[in-house]
């Protein structure tokens, strides 16, 4: 409960949240130290000395006390505001150096903090990114299953584009009439909308780097596989998201949740899939293994250089498909 509140004044909570937990898994898998070991030689302990589950009340106690204080001291709202008494749009300092992509960012940070939905999924993409260990197996890689390899690849460092940018527009179906509204430039909002897509994918990929202490044939598996996601899958989702016309309640879970979802979602995860098999395919069957990641990695990043050309294209695809987006989200 308290890392929960410290999140929602400072960020950096909830990211060192995430990297403790990731480098806890990380030491038991390397075998440096084990936290199962642990915790289980100290509730056997229990059995033995019952005197032990002192500690655990006297944890317990610290806890509420940690909790009390907190609340007392943050109490009244206007304890929480910011002392200069500058209202901007996000309180994320650090995105202020990017300037209003960063105030975007910053917009969309809080939609998925502060709603059940989106902040479910954001949780999915961190808890998938242990799944690098059923796809780098030790068989696999003395096989070298680089297919296999680069498809896990994309998917743990792609997945939180692909559960949050199949609704990348309609999460803020809400206010979508007065964004619309408003004297926002298109490109310029849909170019934030790709900064975090960019943004999440690179994070992904810095903690999935891990993996290398496996087998140093995935760390350019991995390169490749963000190269295609910032370069290629971000462009497509953005295009597949000016064709979802269906709007969002943000407070249901996103367990069998399929609210918003049309066939063009369904698609979505297939033609990513296609994309990056015709890009792969050819290469391996024809050359090697190494030059289907290599136009994997390459391809994504001539699409990534060429990003101010694909806004252009999305924005006139928005445009034309804008009416359709207002009317579809105001239906309830």
């Amino acid at each position: 409960m308290f890392i929960k509140r410290k999140t929602i004044l400072n960020q950096w909570w909830l990211i060192g949240f995430f990297v403790a937990i990731l480098l806890v898994a990380a030491a038991d898998y390397f075998q440096i130290f084990s936290l199962r070991n642990w915790s289980a030689a100290l509730f056997t302990s229990v059995t033995n000395i019952p005197a032990i589950c002192v500690i655990f009340i006297v944890f317990a106690i610290a806890a509420w006390y940690n909790n009390s204080k907190f609340l007392r001291k943050n109490f009244y709202l206007e304890n929480l505001e910011k002392s200069s008494g500058e209202k901007r749009s996000t309180d994320y300092t650090f995105l202020r150096r990017f300037g209003v992509y960063g105030d975007l960012m910053a917009v969309d940070l809080k939609l998925i903090l502060r709603n059940k939905r989106p902040r479910m999924l954001a949780l999915l993409a961190v808890i998938f990114l242990f799944y690098g260990y059923f796809f780098f197996k030790p068989e696999n890689i003395a096989n070298n299953n680089f297919g296999f390899f680069l498809f896990g690849a994309i998917f743990i460092t792609g997945l939180f584009m692909i559960n949050y940018g199949q609704f990348l527009f309609a999460w803020q179906s809400g206010h979508f009439d007065g964004l619309m509204a408003s004297n926002m430039n298109i490109k310029t909002y849909i170019k934030g909308k790709l900064f975090l897509l960019t943004s999440f994918c690179t994070i992904a990929f810095l903690l999935s780097l891990l993996y290398g202490f496996l087998s140093w044939k995935l760390i350019p598996i991995l390169c490749a596989a963000w190269l295609f996601n910032i370069g290629i899958h971000a462009v497509l989702t953005c295009f597949i998201g000016t064709r979802n016309y269906k709007g969002l309640d943000l407070t249901k879970g996103a367990a069998f949740n399929y609210q918003g979802t049309g066939a063009a979602q369904w698609l979505y995860s297939f033609v990513i899939l296609i994309v990056g098999a015709a890009i792969y395919l050819p290469f391996a069957l024809l050359i090697n293994s190494w030059s289907g990641i290599a136009a994997i990695g390459i391809l994504g990043l001539i699409s990534f250089l060429m990003q101010d050309w694909w806004l252009d294209k999305i924005t006139m695809q928005f445009q034309k498909h804008k009416y359709k987006m207002l009317e579809g989200f105001r239906e309830k």
